[in-house]
């Protein structure tokens, strides 16, 4: 018993010389600040639930209030005296981005390389390795130019600093995004996106490679934010294109053939394609733990709104409306509020 009240005293010691350094190095005044003036949040997090959880919050200086002007609008009042943010006078470099704070690798150290244990599957509300061990992944991104402009060396390097930040899951993110320039279809000049780029690939397969390396697996998009081109051959590509070289396929996907077909001929090729340094096909490769079929692309709250007749683009709405109103008929359901995409209720059972 005394052991244990002498270890809870040293824990709170330490811990107090710990939150000491980290605001007398102002660490926690870097932190805390942000694009909402004063009004910030630190938070010190959990690394796999071994470190307690510590929420540091600094209180804005901006005062609000509330209060009925004669004719009974609400006002708000700031305060005048707030002080404006110097960030001259902040810490650099407190934290370097080459380095870990603290070198959590040894926690993926059994299982180099990623993807020993094999195919990751789920079971139940677990996910489980094909050898029986339960799968518990500290995921991060890694995105867009990051992917196709890091140095060789770099990779490898950021790879064990992933590890040391206790990470053992990698998203390889915005690889196909029409603002990254090259992207995994190479230069934005092109007027198609048919072609996964041979130099932009290798890329990927470094990433996945040196990742594996370090018993982190991978977590592969097959759709962010690619956008189709005139030479695609994608039907009433000029509806929604709107003018522009490039069109978003975002929802449109859902109603048009030709943007499904396209989806599934890069997914075949991106899956099936072999990593130069693995000599592994994608779809073969057990460190990569998870594929995402297309991101943030639904129509029950982001893109169902864009198929309605409203938005001038008759080719999609008409298969749309069609499809909405076969659904209505089926299920008993009222036509027009099927088609009322923006709200609850019979339109979501649709949508979903």
């Amino acid at each position: 018993m005394r052991q244990v009240i002498k270890t809870n005293r040293i824990f709170k010691y330490c811990l107090s010389i710990l939150l000491f350094i980290i605001f007398s190095s102002g660490l926690a005044q870097n932190l805390c600040h942000s694009s909402l003036d004063h009004c910030n949040e630190l938070i010190i997090n959990t690394i796999r639930g071994t470190v307690p959880t510590f929420n540091l919050v600094k209180h804005t200086s901006i005062q609000e209030d509330l209060s009925l002007s004669k004719d009974k609008k609400i006002v708000i009042a700031k305060n005048d005296g707030a002080e404006p943010i110097n960030s001259s006078k902040w810490s650099k470099n407190i934290l370097d981005w080459q380095t870990a704070p603290i070198d959590l690798s040894f926690l993926n150290k059994s299982e180099r390389p990623a993807g020993k244990r094999g195919f990751v599957k789920a079971k139940g509300d677990q996910l489980i390795f094909e050898d029986g061990t339960v799968a518990k992944f500290w995921g991060t991104n890694i995105a867009a130019y990051t992917l196709f402009e890091t140095p060789k060396a770099l990779v490898q390097a950021q790879a064990k600093r992933l590890s040391a930040l206790g990470f053992n899951l990698v998203r390889l993110h915005h690889h196909d995004s029409l603002w990254v320039n090259p992207n995994i279809f190479g230069s934005q000049k092109l007027n198609s996106t048919k072609v996964i780029n041979d130099n932009a690939i290798e890329k990927i397969d470094w990433w996945i490679k040196c990742l594996k390396d370090e018993g982190i697996y991978v977590w592969l998009d097959l759709h962010v934010g690619r956008s189709i081109k005139s030479g695609d051959g994608i039907t009433a590509f000029d509806e929604i294109s709107k003018g522009e070289p490039s069109a978003t396929i975002n929802g449109y996907n859902y109603v048009n053939q030709s943007i499904q077909n396209s989806m599934r001929d890069f997914n075949a090729a991106y899956l099936n394609h072999i990593n130069k340094y693995t000599h592994t096909k994608y779809v073969d490769e057990p460190a990569i733990a998870a594929v995402l079929i297309t991101n943030e692309n639904d129509i029950t709250h982001h893109y169902g709104n864009a198929l309605l007749p409203d938005k001038n683009v008759p080719y999609h709405s008409k298969i749309f409306m069609s499809k909405a109103e076969a659904f209505a008929i089926k299920n008993g359901l009222a036509v027009d509020k099927i088609a009322r995409t923006w709200e609850h209720g019979p339109s979501k059972l649709f949508l979903n």
